[in-house]
């Protein structure tokens, strides 16, 4: 079944939530045997799902993105809590790597900026533009030395302190992003 998701490419148009459920079904071994009508029906399936599949991840990105939580006040100035603003911190996303220069992602982190790479290229109208399962974001980090990344949505540069601040080179798609992902519903009536 990995193979077979990896030659359908769910993974780039699937919610972070979504592709670990998928991946705990497959370690799990809850898949159905590999029948050609099984395959078919997966993939019908997945194809048929791609509107909502998109939509969560728009959701997800969104919530990943702007501090959440009545209890917790924003720590960073840039990050709002009604919508996304054109600079964003977010803490945690990257470590040095070993030999000291550089930097990597940490941990697990690698589905989410796959996310918000899907959910730009989609409201750009390009689709899936780089079929693989890294996202440039992520193939940018690992290569800089400097910790400044550059990608066509994107404007990324990386602390020691494990923070990433991430600045949207395209304010027409951040403002249709917060448009579908609803900021402007979070927003308090006048």
């Amino acid at each position: 079944w990995e193979i077979i998701v990896d030659r359908l490419e769910l993974r780039r148009v699937m919610s972070t939530s979504r592709w670990n459920q998928l991946a705990k079904d497959m370690r799990d071994g809850e898949l159905p045997e590999i029948t050609d009508e099984n395959v078919e029906r997966f993939a019908r399936h997945y194809m048929g799902a791609l509107p909502e599949m998109l939509t969560e991840a728009v959701a997800e990105v969104f919530e990943w993105l702007r501090p959440r939580g009545q209890h917790i006040k924003p720590r960073y100035k840039r990050n709002s809590e009604l919508e996304v603003p054109a600079k964003v911190v977010i803490t945690g996303m990257v470590e040095r790597h070993y030999t000291g220069t550089g930097f990597r992602l940490r941990g697990y982190r690698d589905q989410r900026l796959t996310a918000l790479e899907n959910v730009f290229t989609a409201l750009d109208g390009r689709g899936q533009v780089n079929k693989r399962h890294r996202s440039e974001l992520e193939d940018g980090i690992d290569a800089t030395q400097t910790g400044i990344v550059e990608t066509p949505y994107f404007h990324v540069r990386c602390f020691k302190n494990g923070n990433l601040h991430l600045q949207f080179r395209r304010p027409d798609l951040l403002a249709r992003f917060n448009q579908i992902a609803g900021g402007a519903r979070l927003r308090p009536a006048a």
